[in-house]
């Protein structure tokens, strides 16, 4: 560990000032480039004037957290010093290029670090370690694919396929209503770690909720099990379909067919010639503003099947299911390879 680093795990008891870790941090590296206009210095400085005046006012400190505190602040702001000094030093860093690096996320507690460790056994990835999450340094050329996971990846779909418009993606699901309770209680034994303040867990727990709320709504999709609940082929088949994937009626609602045979409509669920089957309804990312999630079911036969759906209705020809399909397969193999 270099001296800069090894300096944050001294104890702290004075106040946690901006200015104050700032300069302390110049003085530990002898650096002092904050990044400049590109890097948005004066918005990283006063988010970071902000964050620390926040945790004076607000944390109630023990003396145990105002240390580990001091630590994993100047931590970062040692890490962003070398970090952009790596960079000014590098001919071609804006040259280089990450290629379909594969990153996963999903709600914390829902196995994402278990899931990501097994993917960084794989000797063709190269996860990071949380050390050098924590302390970012220059690494050789990677000839590898990079192995990422995050549950912050959630709230920035959008700047993540911006940056990196080949990753492959996957997200962890489980039960909200096992993780809120499962975050909550780790947060509660964080602060009480760190903190004196007397620690509310019914509003520890409706914050998580709202937070995270916002972050897995703007995705709805349906999709077909067998009874134990395993997912039917959804390569092979058309057992799942999102809303992007569906064909959506002048009415804003949505209408699945789930059927043992060709019903010749675009949104068909097919249940693998299952007699018995189940329907799960996922959803993430919805605006708090937009329709509610409904659902409805209705028993009919192919013979009623076009008297019983709405004028409109996308149709599909058996060169349009085929064309269907292997955008699909296509879609699931850019996935995983």
């Amino acid at each position: 560990m270099s001296t800069a680093y090894a300096a944050t795990l001294a104890e702290w008891t004075r106040p946690i000032a901006a200015h104050a870790l700032l300069t302390k941090a110049e003085a530990l590296t002898g650096l002092a480039d904050w990044g400049g206009r590109r890097w948005q210095e004066d918005r990283f400085r006063y988010d970071f004037r902000v964050l620390c005046e926040s945790i004076e006012s607000t944390a109630d400190l023990s003396a145990q957290g105002r240390s580990r505190t001091h630590s994993r602040l100047i931590t970062m702001l040692v890490s962003r010093l070398r970090y952009l000094a790596a960079r000014k030093g590098s001919a071609d860093a804006d040259g280089q290029k990450i290629v379909a690096p594969l990153i996963g996320t999903g709600m914390p507690r829902a196995g994402t670090t278990f899931f990501h460790g097994l993917i960084a056994q794989d000797p063709a990835n190269r996860a990071v370690a949380a050390w050098e999450a924590a302390m970012p340094v220059p690494d050789d050329a990677i000839d590898r694919r990079w192995a990422l996971k995050g549950p912050g990846h959630l709230y920035a779909w959008d700047e993540l396929l911006i940056a990196f418009p080949d990753a492959k993606i996957y997200i962890n699901h489980r039960d909200p209503g096992k993780v809120i309770p499962s975050i909550a209680s780790l947060f509660a034994k964080l602060r009480s770690l760190l903190s004196d303040a007397a620690i509310d867990r019914f509003e520890l727990g409706q914050a998580q909720l709202a937070g995270w709320e916002y972050a897995v709504a703007g995705y709805a999709a349906i999709q077909l099990t067998e009874w134990r609940y395993r997912s039917l082929d959804y390569q092979r088949i058309q057992s799942s379909l999102t809303a992007a994937q569906s064909a959506v009626d002048a009415d804003g609602m949505v209408r699945v067919v789930i059927a043992r045979h060709e019903p010749g409509v675009w949104n068909w669920l097919d249940t693998d010639n299952q007699q018995r089957v189940f329907t799960i309804l996922r959803w993430q990312r919805m605006q708090p503003d937009g329709p509610a999630l409904q659902s409805c079911l209705r028993l009919t036969t192919i013979d009623r099947l076009r008297a019983g759906l709405p004028v409109g209705t996308r149709w599909i020809r058996p060169e349009e299911r085929a064309e269907q399909l292997a955008n699909r397969i296509a879609a699931y193999r850019r996935r995983i390879t």
